[in-house]
C-alpha cells in the first residue's frame, strides 16, 4: 500500500549510495595499488641510487687518482717530446748558422783572392821585365869581341885548376835555360796534381804544408849555392865592368827563383862561363863581393823568389775556390730544385743533419775539408726520392738559377 511506496524508494535509494560507495570503493582500492606500486618504484630507484652511491664512494677516488696518473704520464712524455723539438731545432739552428759563417768566409776568401788576382798582370809584367833585361844582357854579351888571351899571371895560375874543376868545356846558358823551363813545368805540373787531390778529397791540409815547407827548403839550396860561388868569385882583383857585374846578378836572381829549380852543375857551369868571360875582357882584378853588391844580389834573390811562390800560391789557391764555389752552385741548384718541389723543411734538415754528423765518425781524421762537406751534401740531395720522381727541374727553378746572384745569397 501507502507504505510500501517510501520504502521503496528507500531501498532504491540506499542501493544507489550502496552501488556509489562501491564505486568508491573501488576507485579508492585502484588508487591505492596505484599509490603502491609508484611507492615500490620509488623505493627501488632510492635503492639503486644509494647502491650506485655506495659504490662511488668506494671506487671513485682509485679511479680518479689513476686518471690523474696517466694524464700526468702522458703530460711528460709530451714535455720530453716538446724538449727534445726545441734541441733539435737548436741544434738545426746551429749548424745551419755554422754552415753559413763557413759559406760567407768562403766568399770573403774568394774576394780576397780576386783581388790578389788583380794583381797577378802587374808581377806578370815585372816578371816579363826581368826576363827582357836578361835577353839584354845576353845579346849585349854575345855581340862583345872576344880579344886573344894574354898569357896568364903567376897570380892567375893559383886559380885555374879550381876554375877548371867547374867549368865545362863549351858552356850553353840556353840548355840551361830550357832544361830550367822544362823543370819548372814539371813543378807546375806536380802542384796542379797536389791540387786536384786535394779537392777529390785525397790529401789533407797538413800534407799539403808539409810538402809545401819541404818544397821551399829544396828552392833555398840554389840561393845558398849561389852564395858559395859568389865568395868563390872574390878573388878576382881587376877593375870589371858595372854592367857585367850586374849581369851577374841578372843570372843569380833568375836562377834562385821559385820558378826554375836549377841543378849545382848548371849553375856551376854558367858562373864559370861569366868568370871565363870576365877573364877574357880582362876584367879579373876587382872584388866581386863587396857588401854592398852581395846584399843588393840576396835581396834581389828573395824578393824574385818571394814573388814567385806568392803568385804560384796564388794560382793555385784560386782554381782551388774556383772548383770549391763550382761546387757550392752545384748545391745551390740542387737546393732550389728541392724548393721548387716543395720538400718539407723537416726532410731537409734531417739530410743536413745526417750529412754532417757523418763527419762526426771518429773514424774521419782531423777536421773535414769544406769542398768533402760540400761533395757529401751534394751526393745526399742528388739521392733524394724527390728528384728520382722529378728528374727535370721545373722552368720557374730554371729561371731562379739563372740568376748571377744566386752565390752571393
Amino acid at each position: 500500500g501507502p507504505d510500501s511506496g517510501p520504502d521503496c524508494e528507500r531501498v532504491a535509494r540506499l542501493e544507489e549510495e550502496n552501488s556509489s560507495l562501491r564505486e568508491l570503493v573501488e576507485d579508492l582500492r585502484a588508487a591505492l595499488q596505484s599509490s603502491d606500486a609508484r611507492c615500490l618504484a620509488l623505493q627501488v630507484g632510492l635503492w639503486k641510487s644509494q647502491a650506485s652511491t655506495h659504490e662511488m664512494e668506494r671506487g671513485g677516488p682509485e679511479a680518479a687518482v689513476r686518471e690523474l696518473r696517466q694524464a700526468q704520464g702522458a703530460l711528460a712524455a709530451a714535455e720530453a717530446r716538446a724538449g727534445r723539438l726545441r734541441r733539435g731545432q737548436a741544434e738545426v739552428r746551429r749548424r745551419a748558422e755554422e754552415a753559413r759563417q763557413v759559406v760567407l768566409r768562403s766568399l770573403h776568401r774568394v774576394r780576397e783572392l780576386e783581388a790578389l788576382a788583380r794583381q797577378v798582370p802587374g808581377l806578370q809584367r815585372w816578371v816579363r821585365r826581368l826576363e827582357a833585361e836578361l835577353q839584354r844582357y845576353r845579346s849585349e854579351d854575345s855581340q862583345l869581341p872576344t880579344p886573344q888571351l894574354a898569357s896568364p899571371e903567376p897570380g892567375d895560375k893559383s886559380n885555374e885548376p879550381e876554375d877548371a874543376g867547374t867549368r865545362d868545356p863549351d858552356p850553353t846558358p840556353e840548355g840551361a835555360w830550357q832544361s830550367d823551363s822544362s823543370s819548372g813545368s814539371r813543378a807546375l805540373d806536380e802542384v796542379d796534381e797536389q791540387l786536384f787531390r786535394s779537392v777529390e778529397g785525397q790529401a789533407a791540409s797538413d800534407k799539403e804544408e808539409e810538402e809545401e815547407e819541404k818544397w821551399r827548403e829544396e828552392q833555398k839550396m840554389p840561393a845558398a849555392e849561389a852564395k858559395t860561388l859568389l865568395a868563390r868569385l872574390s878573388s878576382c882583383r881587376g877593375r870589371c865592368d858595372d854592367q857585367t857585374a850586374e849581369k851577374l846578378m841578372t843570372y843569380f836572381g833568375h836562377f834562385g827563383g821559385a820558378d826554375h829549380a836549377c841543378t849545382l852543375g848548371e849553375l856551376e857551369a854558367c858562373v864559370a862561363m861569366l868568370v871565363e868571360q870576365l877573364r877574357t875582357q880582362g876584367c879579373g882584378g876587382r872584388t866581386l863581393g863587396t857588401s854592398g853588391e852581395e846584399a843588393e844580389l840576396q835581396q834581389k834573390v828573395e824578393e824574385n823568389e818571394h814573388l814567385r811562390l806568392e803568385l804560384q800560391m796564388v794560382e793555385t789557391e784560386r782554381v782551388r775556390l774556383s772548383l770549391l764555389e763550382e761546387k757550392l752552385v752545384d748545391v745551390l741548384q740542387l737546393l732550389q730544385r728541392l724548393r721548387d718541389l716543395n720538400i718539407s723543411k723537416r726532410a731537409l734538415g734531417k739530410i743536413l743533419l745526417s750529412t754532417l754528423d757523418a763527419f762526426k765518425d771518429p773514424t774521419h781524421v782531423g777536421r773535414p775539408s769544406p769542398a768533402a762537406i760540400l761533395d757529401a751534401l751534394h751526393q745526399a740531395l742528388a739521392a733524394c726520392q724527390l728528384l728520382r720522381r722529378q728528374p727535370s727541374a721545373p722552368a720557374s727553378a730554371a729561371a731562379a738559377l739563372a740568376n748571377p746572384l744566386l752565390v752571393s745569397c
